[in-house]
């Protein structure tokens, strides 16, 4: 896993929006459950750490990805 600077408790209500944390394996399929629900549209964000997300972590990597549909 590595250090994390999380500062959000692993779900959070903003309003009427929900934010989760997935870091266990339930989790990671409680979100897939929730995307494999039909819906008109799913946005995807990254947060990356240089260009290269793809590289190992001295010159890229990827430090979230956020999904959501409203």
């Amino acid at each position: 896993r590595g250090a994390t600077s999380r500062t959000l408790p692993a779900a959070v209500t903003l309003g009427s929006l929900a934010a989760s944390v997935v870091e266990t394996v339930a989790e990671a399929e409680q979100f897939l459950d929730w995307l494999d629900q039909p819906r008109r549209y799913v946005c995807v964000d990254t947060e990356t750490v240089g260009l290269e997300w793809h590289t190992p972590p001295a010159s890229g990597f990827v430090r979230m990805i956020q999904f959501g549909d409203r």
